[in-house]
């Protein structure tokens, strides 16, 4: 059983080297190339849910940008970290593991924005920020299922709608409504899946506020490729200086320590 014990252990170590070795390499290499353009707090890591995968980005990598999903506990007054189910940790945990004062951008994902918790939500930010000074760096993402949203913009926080990907891809969006949810609402920005980048220049950009920013992402970019910085660059996303913030695919020996 020993010696079975000792092969697996081998077998394991020689898969990781061969594996894994050369694409922590080139996400390291590749965030290193990012620092020289000025782009580490452009294209940030996508889905930083879990503290293994947070401790790695700020303290490996040297990230001080991340996207994390939140959901607001209307029992508790508080926000948890997660995108469907809660992890346990709360939005002030993550920022009490890392140096706040060190952030540069946090892209909070808000899966439970209601008219029922928006008020709650906001004083709840506005302690955070109190504490952490993180509204001038958060992008506060969320649908306009509540005009309530509109609140949070004028406290001052960047709000950013979310283009409904699917509905978008599938052509069952009215265009005229999209766009009148857009310039009715206070918002500071709008954000969407890479692949609704041409519907958004064809469609939105010339019937929108000129003032809005663009966030997005395409987890299809992995930095853990070779070819990352080569494939990004040619993307006209990446080319479009109205686009502030892409998210990417970040790879996290750690991803689901909680």
């Amino acid at each position: 059983m020993k010696k079975i014990l000792i092969a697996i252990t081998v077998l394991a170590s020689v898969i990781i080297s061969i594996y894994f070795i050369p694409k922590l390499y080139n996400q390291s290499n590749n965030i290193k190339i990012l620092e020289e353009l000025n782009q580490q707090n452009r294209v940030i890591p996508h889905f930083v849910d879990f503290t293994g995968k947070l401790y790695e980005i700020w303290n490996v990598s040297g990230y001080r940008a991340f996207e994390i999903d939140v959901i607001f506990n209307e029992k508790e007054k508080v926000f948890k970290i997660g995108h469907d189910n809660p992890t346990g940790k709360t939005l002030e945990d993550f920022l009490k593991f890392i140096d706040a004062k060190q952030l540069k951008k946090i892209w909070l994902d808000w899966k439970n924005l209601t008219k029922n918790n928006s008020k709650m939500a906001l004083q709840r930010l506005e302690y955070l920020d109190k504490k952490y000074q993180i509204k001038k760096i958060a992008i506060l993402e969320s649908g306009l299922d509540s005009i309530k949203f509109d609140d949070f913009t004028k406290a001052g926080w960047q709000t950013s709608f979310y283009l409904p990907t699917h509905e978008i891809l599938d052509k069952k969006i009215d265009l005229k409504v999209l766009i009148n949810k857009i310039n009715d609402n206070n918002i500071m920005a709008i954000s969407f899946d890479y692949r609704l980048y041409d519907f958004v220049i064809e469609n939105l950009e010339n019937n929108i506020s000129k003032t809005l920013v663009y966030h997005t992402w395409d987890t299809t970019k992995k930095l853990e490729n070779k070819s990352f910085i080569e494939n990004i660059k040619n993307k006209k996303y990446y080319n479009d200086e109205r686009v502030k913030t892409i998210l990417v695919t970040y790879r996290s020996l750690l991803h689901f320590i909680k």
